[in-house]
């Protein structure tokens, strides 16, 4: 697992960093671009804790929607989140208000400051 990065989808490669309340998404160094991503109430539109053997029919899901085919089955936007509560990791499938998806890889600190910055 790649612990507080995006792992698939836009924003691939970014690093997620987080506060009490608030979660951004930073690019790589040397990116062409620049641009700090906010995570909350104003960007993320859905979110859902998937548990257990969830993971590979989320990971199949985001790959499906990333080809254009619709996402978890469903017309409707969604986002999910995948816990591996031994690790303390979790992975998030967030789905931004333009419909833009991002897999990401967090640590305990940052899903819950995450929870807290979309609730």
């Amino acid at each position: 697992m790649h612990k507080n990065k995006v792992t698939a989808g836009v924003y691939e490669g970014y690093s997620v960093k987080g506060g009490w309340n608030s979660v951004t998404l930073y690019p790589p160094l040397f990116s062409e671009n620049n641009t700090n991503i906010a995570l909350n109430r104003n960007t993320i539109r859905r979110y859902e804790v998937i548990e257990g053997d969830q993971r590979k029919s989320a990971i199949s899901g985001i790959a499906r929607g990333l080809l254009g085919g619709y996402f978890f089955g469903s017309a409707g936007t969604i986002g999910g989140t995948l816990s591996a509560k031994n690790r303390g990791i979790y992975t998030v499938v967030l789905e931004f208000y333009d419909g833009r998806r991002s897999l990401i890889e967090i640590d305990d600190k940052k899903y819950k400051a995450l929870i807290r910055s979309v609730f």
